[in-house]
This record gives C-alpha cells, structure tokens and sequence, in this order.
C-alpha cells in the first residue's frame, strides 16, 4: 500500500474562497513528488485516468497539478476567487479536464427540507441539528480496461 506523506486522510482541500490554504513552494515540497510516484505507476500499469479533488481557490497550484501528472481537476468551485470557468478552459484546457462546477453549491444549491420525522437536512451534509444524511451513489465511471 502506498501511503500520503502527510497525515490526515487522502482527500484534501487545497483553497479556501479567496486563495490557496497553501503555497505553491509547499506544494510542491510536501505533496507534489508523492502525487508524481501514484499517477506515473497508474498511468503505467493501467489505461486509467487520475484525478485529484480541491475546493476553493487553487489556481495558482493549477500547473503543479497538471505537472503531477492529474488527468482530472474536480471540481472547479466558479464562486471562488480566480476560478472563472472561461480563463481555466483557456490557460489549461488543453492540459486537464475540469469535471464539475457547473453549478454554485453555495448560492444556488443550498436548500433544507424537513422529514415527515421532523429531521433537518440540508445540502446532504449534517443539519445544524446534527443530523446525518446517507446517500447511496453508483459509479457512472467505467471498469479497468473498457473505455
């Protein structure tokens, strides 16, 4: 098994709403050569494509993103800061796919709704009453070695 270096679980997020939670000087130091070792094995071994997950502002770590090798950028939070769909597509369209962002999860999507049981739930996340929601989700990807 190939580990993170870093602690904490795999998924992370690298941006907040207006900038990046981290520079790209230590990007590059503490993830990017790990990233690098995962995805050049994957691409090798596999017909796969990698991608990674960020919310936020992360522009700036766009190009090392690319560089280690990520096929997929998701998802492109447009409401936050220098995340413009139009300057994305057209300063690294070509270099990676940006998968999600067509909708503004904040502003647009948010929306609470009441169970005949008097549960909150909002956004599928914890209500503020601290209820859980559970979803069930099936993959639309397809399988090792279709394409």
């Amino acid at each position: 098994m190939i580990e993170s270096p870093s602690p904490g679980s795999a998924a992370r997020d690298f941006g907040s709403q207006n900038s990046c939670f981290i520079s790209p000087r230590a990007f590059r130091t503490l993830y990017k050569p790990f990233y690098t070792r995962v995805n050049a094995w994957i691409h090798a071994h596999t017909p796969w494509k990698t991608f990674i997950h960020s919310c936020g502002s992360i522009q700036p770590l766009i190009p090392d993103i690319i560089e280690a090798g990520f096929d997929i950028l998701n998802p492109v939070q447009t409401s936050a800061t220098d995340m413009d769909p139009a300057e994305l597509k057209a300063r690294f369209g070509d270099q990676v796919t940006f998968w999600g962002g067509g909708i503004d999860t904040q502003h647009t999507l948010p929306f609470e709704r009441r169970t005949k049981y008097g549960r909150r739930y909002a956004n599928g996340c914890k209500s503020s009453a601290g209820t859980a929601v559970s979803f069930s989700t099936r993959s639309t990807t397809s399988r090792p070695g279709s394409r």
